[in-house]
């Protein structure tokens, strides 16, 4: 028998990622129509849909695959884009206890520019909405926001035209929208509709940075060619920090936010060339797959450059799906916080669909602040974020999580046939010292095997389709099917030891 010692830039990150060893799901099952992988055929009715994830299941369920991918899809492996989600998880709050909090649902308003809007939150710029509503398109969202008195960033290849969503304002003048643009080696065509956008009573010009070449996006050219979309040119772009500062800005009196920041390295120039605002914004993980989270942008810049927030408006989006993705990222510094996909998913039910959303977001955000401990939203900090047990990289040797007490190791009895299910096995260990990292697997599920799951030692928690069962060393073996979400967490202070065998067998537990 020999053993395997697997190393882990940390446990969440780690173990969530296995089960896209063999490769990743980009949706290839679904367009070849492998048996189990269609989605239900179940349109919900829209009050029975309870938070944000639920509007993707109606959209998947709703929507042809064509069209739903569309707004699904993101780059190469996809990695990004599952990263967006996993990264907010990782991230735990410090919540503070006896506070009055009877008054925290009045304090959600904000400003974003000057502007005044009812939640710190926004309608991300997204585009070809008519394809989750032909008739309405991204009006919904015009109508939807106005009436929920948020903002609305319309997209330049939003599939109403810049005209069409200006006549869909209130005639009064009254509803503020930014409006999106993308560069290209067109001039011409930049000035032009920097001048449609002005036309339009947009107030500022969202200048998106992060597309000057096209993203590698695997799952939607299954559906469309890749015709340079995103860039609207099939050449790299020429775009610099002067083109910026000595084009774009002299082309139009409108603020011109940077949407698309990575580092903290591009936050301080923004601050030194002037822009009022930076949007931290990985396109959804539809640019470079391994871009970071915004979520991760954020901590960086807290960590390096906390001055940026108060020299500069930061907004932020990518992976955001509920109330408590929102306050880690105002506890940063973020000012507020875009939804795009999401509000696609929504626009399957039209404007009343988009309202739905808003409101379910309201109500989250009030929720988890009073929870939090927030009399006022905006008393929100870093203090509230157990940023010190956060561990983004491993850039040295004291980062090891094994000196932190985690490591997995997988054993294979060679004596045994290579389908035996007692070939293979996984162990995972939490030593429960003090100081050590809590055992943690985010919610996660396999495309291509199921298996069992044990505790040798100790004790977890774990969660299968949505239920949770504490399952203590001596207990029968769990079993987790193919394709339904699962995920497990240990207890702080207390060793655990797990085991997992995989069904079918197979070494990709090793690999």
């Amino acid at each position: 028998m020999r053993s395997v010692h697997l190393l882990m830039p940390f446990v969440g990150s780690s173990l969530a990622a296995y089960p896209w060893i063999n490769e990743p799901d980009t949706g290839l099952e679904r367009v070849l129509g492998v048996e189990g992988y269609e989605p239900p055929n179940v349109c919900p009715e829209l009050d029975q849909l309870q938070c944000i994830p639920d509007f993707e299941f109606a959209a998947r369920s709703c929507l042809n695959a064509s069209s739903y991918t569309w707004y699904r899809h993101a780059s190469g492996g996809e990695w990004s884009y599952r990263n967006n989600l996993d990264s907010f998880q990782q991230l735990r709050f410090r919540p503070r206890m006896l506070k009055d909090v009877s008054n925290t649902k009045n304090t959600l308003s904000t400003s974003i520019l000057g502007h005044n809007f009812s939640a710190p939150f926004f309608i991300a710029p997204a585009a070809r909405g008519a394809y989750s509503n032909p008739e309405e398109a991204e009006i919904a969202f015009m109508k939807g926001a106005y009436a929920q008195d948020i903002l609305y960033m319309p997209a330049l290849y939003a599939s109403k035209t810049i005209e069409e969503l200006a006549a869909a304002k209130p005639a009064n003048g009254s509803q503020v929208t930014f409006q999106q643009l993308y560069v290209t080696v067109n001039d011409t065509s930049v000035k032009y509709n920097l001048k449609r956008a002005e036309a339009a009573g947009a107030k500022a010009i969202v200048f998106t940075i992060d597309a000057v070449a096209d993203g590698d996006r695997t799952r939607d050219a299954r559906y469309r060619p890749r015709d340079g979309q995103a860039t609207d040119t099939e050449d790299l772009q020429a775009l610099t920090w002067d083109y910026y500062t000595e084009k774009l800005t002299k082309w139009t009196d409108l603020p011109v936010i940077l949407k698309g920041v990575y580092t903290v390295e591009d936050a301080k120039k923004a601050v030194e060339v002037g822009a009022p605002a930076i949007y931290l914004s990985n396109h959804g993980g539809r640019q470079l797959d391994g871009a970071p989270s915004p979520l991760e942008i954020a901590i960086e810049i807290h960590e390096q450059a906390p001055e940026v927030f108060e020299q500069l408006e930061v907004y932020a989006d990518s992976g955001v799906r509920y109330g408590t993705d929102v306050l880690k990222l105002l506890a940063l510094g973020v000012r507020a916080v875009g939804l795009g996909r999401s509000f696609h998913y929504a626009n399957v039910y039209g404007q009343p669909g988009v309202e739905r959303m808003i409101e379910l977001l309201k109500q989250e955000i009030v929720n988890d602040a009073g929870n939090l401990g927030l009399s006022n939203l905006w008393d929100i900090n870093a203090e509230y974020l157990n940023l010190a047990k956060l561990k983004w990289q491993w850039p040295d040797e004291e980062a090891d999580p094994r000196k932190q007490g985690l490591h997995m190791d997988i054993t294979v009895d060679e004596s045994l046939p290579e389908d035996s299910i007692e070939r293979w096995t996984m162990y995972t260990v939490g030593d429960g010292e003090p100081g050590s990292l809590v055992f943690h697997v985010p919610p996660h599920w396999h495309k291509n095997h199921s298996e069992y799951i044990a505790v040798v030692e100790g004790r977890a928690a774990i969660t299968l389709d949505g239920k949770t069962q504490v399952v203590q060393a001596g207990d029968p073996a769990v079993f987790i099917p193919a394709r339904h979400t699962h995920s497990m967490v240990g207890f702080e202070n207390e060793k655990l030891v797990v085991e997992e065998k995989a069904v079918p067998a197979g070494k990709y537990k090793a690999e």
